[in-house]
């Protein structure tokens, strides 16, 4: 590739991620929109690092983290509901410790 077209590649690139972010605020689904927004984040990341735009590369990154940690906190409550609806309600949980926490007055 000339860099000419290496340059045509990134910037359909950065329309590319540029799209699917906008498009992610579309989604009804929680998941759906993390899923979607992150891949454009990331898109749009590669885009800034190489078109040397740091603050899109520095929003995007920030916006990548952000979803990753809020699509893992989705994913744990989605399989805690599938475990609840399995439980059969006239049984009930069995209980669970908790670890003891120290006391911080001493």
């Amino acid at each position: 590739m000339t860099p000419e077209q290496l340059n045509i590649f990134f910037e359909v690139l950065g329309y590319v991620g540029m799209g699917l972010v906008l498009l992610s605020f579309l989604m009804k689904n929680m998941i759906w929109l993390r899923i979607i927004n992150l891949t454009g984040s990331i898109i749009c990341g590669i885009y800034g690092l190489w078109t040397k735009t740091y603050p899109t590369l520095i929003l995007n990154a920030g916006l990548a983290v952000i979803n990753i940690v809020m699509l893992t906190r989705s994913v744990i409550v989605w399989r805690m509901a599938q475990v609840a609806k399995k439980h059969d309600p006239s049984e009930p949980f069995e209980p669970v410790e908790l670890p003891k926490e120290e006391d911080s007055n001493k």
